[in-house]
């Protein structure tokens, strides 16, 4: 390459060297409000982080004045554990057979069963229909 060709690109270079250099600038004002602005954000969360760090230092010395003892006594049985006087279900003869209607049922009452229960309709006046 030619001496002219070294110094044109020397040239451009210098010539370029300014216009690269001047970045845009943002306003001082603008720096130091949001400056003002972090710093008043910082000082706030110290105060809270202060706060919060009191009131864990109070929860623990108020969970240390505690004694929190755990004590487990296991009732032991004197006695075996007496069978339940379960009623003895139908017989399963591949349907269910419903129960017999109770001997002492009044007359006078009306039966009927809903969903599987068992309801009675009571007259208020005997004789009543």
């Amino acid at each position: 390459m030619s001496n002219l060709h070294y110094r044109s690109i020397l040239i451009a270079c210098l010539l370029c060297l300014p216009a690269l250099s001047a970045a845009p600038a943002e306003p001082e004002g603008d720096l130091a409000r949001e400056n003002a602005q972090l710093k008043a954000r910082i000082e706030a969360l110290e105060k809270r982080v202060d706060s919060l760090q009191h009131a864990l230092e109070s929860l623990h010395q108020e969970m240390s004045a505690k004694a929190w003892e755990l004590h487990i006594n296991p009732a032991i049985p004197t006695q075996p554990a007496q069978p339940q006087n379960l009623p003895e279900l139908p017989k399963w003869k591949g349907w269910l057979v419903p129960e017999d209607k109770p001997d002492n049922a009044h007359p006078d009452w009306k039966e009927g069963q809903i969903n599987g229960v068992r309801y009675y309709i009571v007259p208020l006046q005997s004789g009543a229909r």
